[in-house]
């Protein structure tokens, strides 16, 4: 393989990783994926929730909820992971079925952005789905 298909492939498997990690509560092995100085970017967050969280200590705290103890209601359907022509960029598409807090359910389709440092870290993952049903309280 050419060093450009080397790191193509390095970064699909880590957004492979990210999502594994993710089902298995690992948040170690979750935060590890991470830059230092790595961001997360969901614009169609509504008012009250962070649109953008730098650094991996922040990224870690946010996510402590979602890796708790405990037997974890979110699931991870129909992943799609495609390489791209930049390789230090990976799209992600999924869906997420996930019980509320209140009962409800959040059932959405995502679409992310991967992009990567030289490294092989996340340096920035923006996040597009429909938060209607979260912010409803599920359906």
């Amino acid at each position: 393989m050419s060093p450009t298909q080397n790191v193509r492939a390095r970064n699909v498997e880590a957004v492979r990783t990210y999502f594994r990690v993710q089902q298995e509560k690992d948040l170690d092995a979750w935060t590890a994926l991470w830059a230092e100085d790595g961001s997360q970017a969901m614009p169609f967050l509504p008012e009250g929730f962070p649109k953008l969280v730098t650094g991996r200590d922040r990224l870690e705290a946010v996510y402590l909820s979602t890796f708790g103890d405990g037997p974890s209601s979110r699931t991870i359907l129909d992943l799609r992971i495609d390489a791209l022509d930049d390789p230090d960029r990976v799209l992600a598409r999924w869906r997420v079925h996930a019980g509320l807090p209140g009962g409800g359910v959040f059932d959405s389709d995502f679409v992310g952005l991967f992009e990567f440092d030289g490294h092989g870290r996340i340096r920035l993952l923006t996040e597009y789905f429909d938060p209607t049903p979260f912010v409803r309280g599920g359906a």
